[in-house]
């Protein structure tokens, strides 16, 4: 039992020697992170200003919006493909057989 966590230990002294390098960007990656988050945001808007989207919003907000509309764009996208597929070939069929006679 004792040898189990002594191995353990151990391991985690290795870890953490060979991991110190690589700790200072990951440190300042999240501390970029939690200040983005914490930007103070200005709360008043106009009614303008809303209907125009022109509201201020930090970069996290305007971060999700982006992917917000980017996965709606795909998502319609993906739908009409869905719809073509399902009532395209019926229509060409159709199509080809009155031309054809």
């Amino acid at each position: 039992m004792n040898k189990t966590i002594a191995g353990l230990n151990r391991m985690k002294l290795i870890f953490g020697l060979h991991f110190k390098p690589y700790r200072r960007p990951f440190i300042q990656l999240v501390l970029d992170s939690l200040r983005a988050i914490a930007e103070p945001v200005d709360k008043t808007h106009t009614l303008w200003e809303r209907i125009t989207f022109q509201k201020k919003r930090s970069r996290v907000a305007k971060s999700v919006a982006w992917y917000r509309y980017l996965a709606l764009f795909f998502m319609l996208i993906m739908l009409s493909l869905q719809i073509y597929g399902i009532i395209g070939p019926p229509l060409w069929l159709r199509l080809l057989q009155l031309m054809t006679g």
